[in-house]
């Protein structure tokens, strides 16, 4: 069993540990691609993820060779003509080096992208750029356009304009999106992008700089509706009909690397590129080295958060056992007293050691020791005692904090308000409360798990008496003690400026104290829960399981 000063250590080191922990970047995109600026030094590395269906890029830089760029034909655009067709144009470029083909997204799957770009055009790579218009397409049948999905490809809460459509490019709902669109709806030039001209805010609301045309009209057709596209790193999965079905291999092998990248990294390489060009459609002398990021042979991570899981499982468990060690302490400490008694009845003046002492060495949770011939409890946090005579010089044991034994009608309950919650928080699109709910609800798990316990713990070792400050009846908070108001304003010190980080830095993720002390506070809020709330029956258990397997069902794979 771990200590309570182990414990306290451990949660201590945590808390420094936030501010001196390098920052972490996270590894999704699995590739990179060095742009170069001369044969030897990058100019600037792009990300990029890569398709499971090709070969795998080595790693490291230096284990690859330069390619250089290349377009598809202006009669291929999307590589998605037929694979077995001749081409009847070839790829221009400046000489027969291994070239990488740079392709937008759309009309065909990425596999078919990839096995064209191998088997008819010869390339060693291939790069396929995120669009808008891929997002668009068009029926037929009714003549009009597909728009893009609301929530799936954009987010009207992250921005939202109304563009003229005098200013779009042969704009109509009932004509095909046109693709030249793209420049005027992208890319950092306030300028050039007419969702950044139409709104200041724009800019800093929307992480892509981009935006998709939403198909809502307003004032006579005169406006559009265009909203902030996501610009995410996307899976490159495999087409099923590029696999034979009687034997499940795939009809093609494919031996060149496939890497997907978004549209600001695709707007960031086509700059470099018109940049360095000399007048051929090969891209000048820009040359690229794709391969895969470093990643550990071992996911050390896996194992941090096993061991958090069981470190916050097993102080829960000890903590809500508090009340029979209550129960314990109480017991002994009553014999205790009845032995000391008896002895002075019949004049012994043998001392009666405390049976409770015999047993201190295995625990660190309140020991009963003896001071002057007087037993004596200590503070602890987690199991209050007072100094309090039966007679005016002995001590009494306090109960352990109140606890709350949970029926299963608290578990059908419980589920019901998460899920009203879930959704008025979808609907109305306040997620910015749930910063605040969670700092201001953390912070006092921290003061009741953390900060309060530690603070008397210092106080004893240091033989500090903690006084009362005042008594008050509001919210029945009864005696408040300096410790008390000094844990208050510590925990909810570093909750509000945890929350001010939310609110004023772009990336809070990135900063190391931000997302450590996060998972500190989701942490303490686990075991102040599991502390308090009680399951003692096997069939409340089975009703919240259920109700939980249910409620991840719907909201995971149901809700939007």
């Amino acid at each position: 069993m771990i200590s309570l000063k182990q414990n306290k250590s451990l949660l201590l080191s945590i808390l420094i540990a936030s501010c001196v922990t390098p920052a972490v970047h996270a590894i999704l995109p699995t590739a990179a691609i060095d742009v170069l600026d001369s044969p030897s030094s990058p100019e600037v590395t792009l990300l990029a993820s890569q398709g499971n269906f090709a070969r795998s890029l080595p790693m490291k830089a230096e284990n690859n060779e330069p390619m250089k760029t290349a377009y598809p034909p202006e009669d291929d655009p999307f590589l998605c003509n037929d694979i077995n067709t001749v081409p009847s144009s070839q790829i221009t470029r400046d000489s027969n080096d291994p070239f990488v083909l740079l392709v937008p997204r759309g009309q065909c799957t990425f596999e078919a992208k990839t096995i064209a770009a191998q088997i008819k055009y010869g390339a060693s790579a291939i790069i396929i750029y995120g669009t808008l218009s891929s997002r668009y397409d068009y029926n037929t049948t009714t003549s009009s356009i597909i728009f893009p999905m609301d929530q799936h490809d954009y987010e009207c809460h992250n921005g939202r304009v109304d563009i003229p459509t005098s200013a779009l490019i042969n704009f109509s709902p009932d004509q095909p999106y046109d693709p030249n669109n793209d420049n005027l709806l992208s890319g950092s030039s306030t300028y050039n992008n007419l969702c950044m001209r139409q709104s200041d805010a724009f800019e800093k609301t929307c992480a892509s700089k981009a935006c998709l045309l939403t198909g809502n009209m307003t004032n006579d057709n005169q406006f559009a509706e265009a909203c902030c596209a996501w610009d995410f790193f996307i899976f490159l999965y495999q087409d099923g009909s590029m696999i034979d079905q009687s034997t499940g291999a795939p009809l093609y092998q494919i031996n060149i690397p496939s890497l997907y990248i978004t549209i600001e990294e695709m707007s960031r390489l086509r700059d470099i590129i018109q940049d360095r060009a000399t007048g051929s459609s090969s891209g000048g002398g820009v040359s690229l080295i794709l391969y895969t990021r470093w990643y550990p042979k071992y996911n050390i991570s896996t194992v941090l958060i096993w061991a958090l899981g069981v470190f916050v499982a097993a102080i829960a468990s000890y903590l809500s056992a508090s009340e029979y060690r209550y129960v314990k302490n109480s017991i002994l400490n009553n014999r205790y007293m009845d032995e000391r008694n008896n002895n002075e009845n019949q004049g012994c003046a043998t001392t009666i050691t405390n049976e409770r002492s015999n047993n201190s060495s295995s625990r660190s949770i309140s020991p009963v020791s003896t001071t002057n011939g007087n037993p004596m409890t200590t503070r602890n946090g987690y199991e209050r005692v007072a100094n309090e005579s039966r007679s005016g010089s002995s001590a009494m044991m306090q109960p352990p904090e109140d606890t709350v034994e949970l029926t299963p009608l608290h578990a059908v309950f419980f589920m019901v308000f998460a899920t009203c919650g879930l959704l008025t928080l979808f609907i109305f699109k306040i997620y910015n409360i749930v910063k605040i709910f969670y700092a201001f609800g953390c912070s006092g798990a921290i003061m009741q798990i953390i900060i309060m316990p530690l603070y008397y713990y210092i106080a004893n070792k240091l033989n500090i008496r903690d006084r009362t400050l005042f008594v008050t009846e509001v919210a029945e908070l009864g005696v408040v003690t300096y410790i008390q108001l000094l844990s208050v304003i510590t925990s909810y010190g570093v909750g509000g400026f945890w929350l001010y980080m939310a609110f004023t830095f772009r990336h809070p993720d990135a900063i190391p104290f931000f997302w450590i002390m996060q998972d500190i506070m989701g942490a303490c809020m686990c075991i102040l829960f599991l502390q308090t709330m009680k399951l003692n029956s096997i069939k409340v258990a089975s009703i919240l399981l259920t109700a939980a397997f249910f409620y991840d069902i719907f909201f995971v794979f149901i809700t939007p």
